[in-house]
């Protein structure tokens, strides 16, 4: 069987509903373009519910459309979240190798957005708290009752040449 590359294409965000929660999730998926066949297919694979808050990969190993596996999906799409303005960049963890990895990729994603060049400072490695759902103010929530997730992100701020 072929390997094929893709290529990002653009962020949606959607609202999700589960059956257990009628409270939407705000959840943004990319979308990527196979260069073999040029179909275009929301990446983004998850589950909900049956035992699990949330679980899921960012792209597939395969073309839903030519069947082709995809090159390095793994390391051709670490996903570099941006705030609104484009002035924070994140990144998880266990993502890259190391910090210099971190910065090469927001670099290179800001210049495929933007088509310049950008600057990093305050590079920070963190423990991050993450939630669907979000948190109640002034509540005391156990921990257990929540979707929350503890992880370590990279983050740094980027201004453009």
């Amino acid at each position: 069987m072929d390997k094929t590359n893709i290529k990002f294409i653009n962020e949606i965000d959607v609202d999700i509903t589960t059956e257990d929660d009628n409270e939407p999730q705000i959840m943004t998926l990319s979308v990527y373009e196979c260069e073999a066949c040029h179909w275009r297919f929301v990446g983004d694979c998850n589950r909900y519910g049956h035992g699990y808050t949330s679980e899921g990969v960012q792209s597939p190993n395969y073309c839903p459309m030519c069947g082709e596996r995809i090159k390095e999906s793994a390391e051709e799409n670490k996903k570099i979240v941006w705030n609104d303005d484009m002035d924070v960049a994140s990144g998880l963890e266990k993502d890259f190798e190391n910090m210099d990895e971190f910065i090469f990729k927001v670099k290179r994603s800001f210049k495929e957005y933007t088509g310049e060049s950008c600057q990093t400072e305050n590079l920070v490695l963190q423990a991050c708290v993450a939630t669907g759902k979000g948190i109640e103010a002034e509540t005391i929530t156990p921990l257990v009752e929540t979707d929350i997730i503890i992880q370590n992100w990279y983050t740094c701020e980027v201004s453009s040449n």
